[in-house]
């Protein structure tokens, strides 16, 4: 069995969700209330930048919401709105991680947001350009809310997500866990045990030989050392103020972006 899961981003075009998300959408999360309304009236963002060719893999919980969305749209006459929707399925080849576009930063929810967080990367000599093409971010949920109110009723789309995590995992590419561990645990998991025939993939084995209990994100942290947790998830910049308790991991990750 491939670890990634076969999958496309189909949008119904009027509620800007998956097609085949509607059901789960329609039963845990429709009634929801602020501030954990989703916001379906945005371009869902299940991943920033391509985890298929990206060197470096961030972990995060779900696309926030700002209020300021579709200004930011607004101001490049469907040019935001193409790139969104060429994101959903890995078709951006030029800076795939579109916030740090300088040419797309006006009214951006993401652009000063993300430079803040990697300015120490940036000041050891990382370019803007080597973050946009060598870095993605996974999101453990893709639909945007102010707060995430969360499920064990997994989505399809979150199990790819899930499926494009192991992969990384499998080709050995360094994850960095921005938030929500345990979820992210709990989640990879799950599909794991949905899809037994992994047991058999020899990139996993690193995992699947461990008689010890663990999770697969432990494993790739303990076994294969390409797995880095930030000190305090609460504050997610990247600096060595931010990974004292792994002194190695700022260098790893500047290296990681190098390659």
């Amino acid at each position: 069995m491939s670890i990634i899961k076969d999958f496309k981003w189909e949008i119904i075009s009027e509620k800007l969700i998956h097609k085949d998300d509607q059901a789960i959408l329609d039963r845990v999360y429709s009634s929801l209330n602020e501030p954990y309304k989703l916001r379906t009236d945005l371009f869902p963002e299940p991943y920033v930048g391509n985890p298929k060719t990206a060197t470096v893999i961030l972990l995060a919980l779900n696309p926030g919401y700002e209020g300021g969305e579709r200004k930011w749209y607004a101001n490049y006459n469907g040019r935001v709105e193409t790139i969104l929707k060429n994101n959903l399925n890995h078709e951006n080849t030029q800076n795939p991680y579109y916030y740090f576009d300088e040419s797309l930063s006006k009214d951006s929810p993401g652009h000063d947001y993300i430079k803040k967080r990697f300015k120490a990367v940036i000041d050891k000599g990382i370019t803007i350009d080597m973050l946009a093409n060598k870095m993605a971010m996974i999101q453990f949920f893709p639909y945007h809310s102010n707060k995430f109110k969360y499920s064990k009723q997994y989505l399809p789309s979150q199990e790819y997500n899930f499926s494009l995590v192991l992969e990384a995992m499998a080709n050995k590419k360094l994850i960095v866990c921005l938030r929500s561990f345990k979820k992210w645990e709990d989640g990879l998991t799950y599909y794991l045990q949905k899809y037994p025939e992994l047991k058999g993939n020899e990139k996993l084995q690193f995992h699947f030989n461990e008689k010890k209990g663990r999770s697969i994100l432990e494993n790739y942290k303990l076994i294969e050392k390409q797995l880095i947790e930030l000190d305090n998830p609460r504050s997610t910049y990247i600096s060595e103020n931010n990974l004292k308790k792994n002194p190695e991991a700022f260098k790893q990750l500047v290296e990681a972006l190098i390659k």
